[in-house]
């Protein structure tokens, strides 16, 4: 563990950013941009790790950048395990909480031991879909559900998905049960079997939201309503509150509305 110091400072840095952040928009928001930009700088650590191989592998001990970015992750996790628990997760409680309690678990095992820094590494890439679901998120919410630039992220989104939560781990766990892989952990036998489990209960967690994403997608590509030219109100896409039958349902089902008065968008937390 080289750098003990590494996740205590992120953990302040992403509390205050998302103590200021919520100053200026809503919780829900803040949330997701944090989130999103915790996501990519923990992207960009691994492939640079990655990049480095020789400087990555799961014996002992964890290379300088590998171990700051399971510290970075680890102090995420924490602060939206405790986030979660004060306001509440916003989708599937239980199966976030099992992910984050997990991941927290397995990063801390490995900086302990000081081993599995390549499948940490690999299990990080999957943080590329992050921003993108948060981004689809946004545009939805913003009544940009029926444009090609949803489209075009939500299309992004399926496949970095698939490729980082699904394909990944599969390919992650096949890899991890070679014996020339197994025999990095040297007498661990416990850390290795406890690692082989997190990634597995990772894999199907991810199946299970992938699934979830497509239907999501297919239901997001449905027709909801005119279009601006169609309705003649000059705006790109109508939103889910413009119409008085739909303002009620949109309000008690999703917190978001549109303000007319300020031409904004807002959101309950």
């Amino acid at each position: 563990w080289e750098w003990p110091l590494m996740g205590a400072a992120h953990f302040l840095l992403v509390a205050g950013v998302y103590a200021l952040s919520c100053a200026f928009v809503p919780h829900a928001l803040a949330n997701r941009l944090v989130s999103s930009a915790n996501a990519t700088l923990i992207f960009l650590l691994a492939v640079a790790a990655l990049a480095g191989a020789s400087d990555v592998s799961d014996a002992p001990p964890i290379a300088p950048l590998p171990a700051a970015a399971m510290e970075c992750m680890c102090a995420f996790l924490a602060f939206d395990v405790l986030l979660g628990m004060a306001r509440g997760f916003e989708s599937s409680p239980a199966l976030m909480l099992v992910h984050h309690t997990l991941g927290l678990a397995s990063e801390l095992t490995s900086l302990w031991f000081g081993l599995g820094s390549s499948c940490a590494m690999v299990v990080h890439l999957a943080e590329c879909s992050t921003p993108l679901l948060h981004l689809s998120w946004l545009m939805l919410k913003r009544g940009c559900g029926r444009t090609r630039a949803f489209f075009a992220t939500g299309a992004t989104l399926v496949l970095a998905f698939l490729l980082g939560r699904v394909l990944l781990p599969a390919a992650l766990l096949a890899r991890m049960a070679r014996p020339r892989v197994r025999a990095h952990w040297g007498d661990h036998d416990g850390v290795y079997r406890f690692h082989v489990a997190v990634v597995l209960t990772f894999w199907l967690i991810n199946c299970y939201w992938f699934a979830k994403l497509l239907r999501a997608t297919r239901s997001a590509g449905a027709p909801a309503g005119p279009t601006s030219k169609e309705s003649g109100s000059g705006r790109d896409a109508w939103t889910p509150t413009d119409r008085p039958e739909t303002a009620k349902h949109a309000a008690a089902t999703s917190g978001v509305g549109w303000d007319r008065r300020r031409r904004h968008l807002t959101v309950q937390s």
